[in-house]
């Protein structure tokens, strides 16, 4: 990844990574209003292009488009993250974000470990 703008640290050690879509041209707007640094995936590596894309959809299993963001709370977000990390991936060997960059062992698989089964996402 690339810095599109500012110092690649900022007190709140923020990062926006992002691809190289048009809906980004405002990205110093973004970058000042978040108090974020803002980043750009290299135009030549497409595996960062896939990860985006990948994640987006994890994501959307959660939060349909459909859905306003002013509706999500910093409470869905963390839910969220928390399920994806503790998600088996193929591309790691069938382990779990947390096994592979955080050494944390996975915890027995409930029904909450699930992604919603409606299409209005989060309850």
């Amino acid at each position: 990844m690339s810095v599109a703008s500012g110092s690649a640290s900022n007190s709140s050690g923020t990062r926006v990574p992002t691809d190289n879509g048009k809906e980004f041209a405002h990205h110093e707007a973004i970058t000042h209003a978040l108090s974020a640094g803002f980043y750009f995936a290299h135009l030549r590596a497409s595996w960062a292009r896939w990860l985006s894309e990948n994640t987006n959809g994890l994501v959307r299993q959660y939060f349909p488009k459909a859905r306003g963001f002013s509706t999500i709370t910093d409470s869905d977000v963390r839910m969220v993250v928390d399920r994806l990390n503790k998600r088996s991936r193929k591309c790691l060997g069938m382990q779990t974000p947390n096994q592979v960059f955080f050494w944390i062992q996975p915890t027995p698989c409930t029904s909450e470990s699930n992604p919603p089964a409606n299409k209005n996402g989060l309850n």
